[in-house]
């Protein structure tokens, strides 16, 4: 993990990261453009995990979370590799706030 600097996002900003989604046998589920995922922390459709994750980093700052499915995708999973009442394993990594 790598604490970077700054000041921590709030809510309403703008932000860029770059992350992985793993389940927890390790196999790849998803991850960010290489320009990095550039999002608003209170952008409907984005999961609350993550953006929670997000604003525990700053600037530059890397770290790796666990979300339980009532903070990732919850009783429906996502319709694809995330099932129902799946935990999460994000790496993630804040690029920059905008």
């Amino acid at each position: 993990d790598v604490v970077g600097s700054g000041d921590n996002p709030t809510d309403a900003k703008n932000v860029t990261v770059k992350y992985t989604l793993y389940d927890f046998d390790g196999n790849l589920i998803d991850q960010s453009a290489v320009n990095g995922f550039n999002f608003t922390l209170n952008q409907v459709g984005v999961i609350s995990g993550f953006v929670e994750a997000v604003k525990l980093l700053k600037t530059g700052g890397k770290g790796k979370f666990i979300l339980p499915s009532a903070i990732a995708y919850g009783k429906d999973g996502n319709g694809g590799k995330v099932l129902p009442y799946m935990p999460l394993y994000f790496k993630i990594e804040l690029v920059k706030i905008n």
